[in-house]
């Protein structure tokens, strides 16, 4: 008897011997193929043998939330957004609570995105946002991934959705989450007040503003900590100039402005040349033309140093304030030329640092049809201004209407300048309401 539980025990032992041999390497391939999906969630290719590998392994394994997600991410990568989407679907109702974080969060985030490129309906973007942030906060590795954060929100104001609703779902999460750094509150208050400035809703949006400097201010160990203090002070001056109180702008591009010249840092090269896009063009409303020849000289000893995926974006916003400015000296021919070769870099624009440059292109185009009294290419050019201007929050709406209204004027059509200088009144009455 003795000798029968003996053999029973080894028996026992000898197989859970070969459960775990079988287990650990299981176990290894799987970290592997999550190792690779990391990579081609950031969007970076993988090699062919490491994509043989998962193609492999959806073959022969069990379907499963992560079967049904590397699946998804193989069909995401290769830009087949509509099975991916289905796939990521199926991830979803299959997530069980013992899954990885990485599967749990970018299903949904992934799901998103893959919807947004199919061009699909977007009604379940804010479940599946807070879905992902929920998994977020339960995850000790992702809870202060702030990037991730922000590129979970910031889907609606790529969609033109509510862009409040990115909004409230991190003012939600900054609120509520416990075991987030210092750093990590100071940047989702930044996101916050972005969202809330392209809104146009510039009073809360300088509220979070505000209280990011405040914590900065009480916080000294934060890491990076003066150049957050700098990409503050150019929001607030953005939102200063969305208010077009366009002085108190100046100051606040200013104060940023001399952060960077301090720190001489690298990473705030991109910012501090668009805070000085921003800068030149407050002086340019108010008429300085001086000062925005000066800050157009800043930007081109700055443009060189900028990072090959930013450098574009700058170059536009640059060639179109030169554009401006050559039209408000009555140099349309240079206006043109200057309009033309921006419009030849967004055409190769690859990766986006700068949003809706191409409405701003638009808007300047559509100035410049106007001086050269081509009214039908300009009407027509501010209808699509005003309303991709309002989606995006760009307040380019009340220029659009007195534009028009002049147009009319010019062509004596009353009715139709009377229209347009109501919508005008419209725009003013409700910017004054912020």
């Amino acid at each position: 008897m003795v000798k029968k539980i003996r053999f029973l025990i080894v028996g026992i032992v000898m197989l859970l011997v070969i459960v775990l041999l079988i287990r650990k390497p299981h176990e290894s391939e799987t970290e592997s193929l999550l190792a690779y999906a990391k990579i081609m969630v950031e969007g970076q290719e993988i090699k062919t043998k490491q994509y043989n590998e998962i193609k492999t392994y959806l073959q022969s394994s069990e379907e499963n939330s992560q079967h049904d997600f590397l699946a998804g991410v193989t069909a995401y990568a290769q830009g087949d957004y509509g099975t991916a989407a289905k796939e990521f679907m199926s991830a979803a109702e299959r997530i069980q609570e013992q899954d990885d974080d990485f599967i749990k969060i970018y299903t949904y985030v992934l799901l998103n995105e893959s919807l947004q490129y199919d061009e699909r309906e977007t009604e379940d973007f804010a479940e599946n946002s807070q879905k992902a942030l929920n998994y977020m906060a339960q995850s000790k590795e992702y809870r202060n991934n702030v990037d991730l954060c922000w590129r979970i929100a910031s889907i609606f104001l790529e969609n033109q959705e509510n862009n409040k609703q990115g909004a409230r779902l991190l003012e939600e999460y900054v609120t509520n989450v416990k075991g987030l750094k210092a750093e990590s509150k100071v940047r989702l208050y930044g996101n916050i007040g972005q969202l809330y400035s392209i809104d146009g809703d510039y009073s809360v949006a300088l509220q979070y503003c505000w209280r990011g400097l405040e914590l900065l201010e009480s916080s000294p160990l934060i890491p990076n900590r003066s150049k957050y203090m700098s990409k503050f002070l150019a929001v607030l001056g953005d939102n200063a100039y969305g208010l077009e109180q366009y002085q108190t702008a100046i100051e606040y591009y200013e104060q940023s402005l001399e952060i960077f010249q301090k720190r001489e840092d690298d990473d705030l090269l991109a910012d501090a040349s668009l805070a000085l896009v921003n800068e030149g063009a407050a002086y340019l409303e108010l008429g300085q033309h001086k000062k925005v020849l000066s800050v157009l000289d800043e930007l081109e000893e700055l443009i060189p140093k900028i990072p090959e995926s930013q450098k574009d974006d700058i170059q536009i916003l640059w060639g179109n304030l030169r554009a401006q400015l050559y039209m408000n000296e009555g140099n349309l021919e240079q206006a043109e030329y200057e309009l033309e070769a921006a419009k030849e870099l967004l055409n190769t624009d690859d990766v986006e640092y700068s949003l809706n440059k191409d409405v701003y292109l638009d808007y300047s185009y559509a100035r410049l049809y106007k001086e050269q009294g081509k009214f039908d290419e300009a009407l027509e050019l501010y209808r699509q201004i005003v309303t991709r201007s309002a989606d995006a929050g760009l307040g380019l709406e009340k220029n659009a209407y007195s534009d028009r209204a002049d147009i009319y004027m010019q062509e004596n059509n009353m009715n139709a300048y009377i229209e347009t200088r109501e919508q005008y009144v419209e725009v003013i009455e409700l910017k004054n309401q912020q």
